[in-house]
Order: C-alpha cells, then sequence, then structure tokens
C-alpha cells in the first residue's frame, strides 16, 4: 500500500459534476449517486495502487461503463487530471 495524497487538479470536479447531472438527467438520481460512489471508490483504488491504470500520457482508469479518469502521479501526489464521458471524443480533449 501506499502512502499518497490524492487532490482533483483545476477544473476536473466540474467534470465529475458535469458528467453526474448529464446522467442524472438521462437517468435518474440513484444512477447519478451510484456513478458518485463508483467514482469515490475508484479513488481510493488509485491511492492504494496508482499504477493499477493504462498509460495513454496519463494514467486512465475506467470508473463505470462510460466515465473515465486521468491521473498524474508526482512523488507522494495523485492528481485527478480530468473526467470524462468515454463516448465524447476524449483523445481530442487531452491535446
Amino acid at each position: 500500500m501506499y502512502d499518497v495524497r490524492t487532490f482533483l487538479y483545476r477544473n476536473c470536479d466540474a467534470e465529475i459534476n458535469k458528467i453526474l447531472k448529464g446522467i442524472e438527467k438521462r437517468w435518474s438520481k440513484k444512477v447519478a449517486y451510484e456513478c458518485r460512489r463508483k467514482i469515490q471508490y475508484t479513488v481510493l483504488l488509485v491511492e492504494s495502487n496508482p499504477f493499477i491504470g493504462k498509460r495513454y500520457g496519463m494514467y486512465r482508469r475506467i470508473v463505470a461503463n462510460k466515465t473515465l479518469l486521468f491521473y498524474k502521479i508526482v512523488g507522494d501526489k495523485i492528481y485527478i487530471m480530468h473526467a470524462f464521458d468515454s463516448r465524447q471524443n476524449w483523445t481530442s480533449l487531452l491535446e
């Protein structure tokens, strides 16, 4: 187990909220709540094993069916850089 701290970088919180609002609008509050729980679980999973994600310039971890988290490891800190709905063209959003 690693002794790291996790931080949301810049607009990542807004990106997560946008995804959750879209899920709530499309499906329900219950589904959005479950996605939020999966995001929280994924952050804990990344904290306990930072190198679990696939590399794509940054590390990438799938949260739920259609949500991706991108993060960087800097020393003993993990920065959650972006959250995307994978149905977006997220490769162009990272450029």
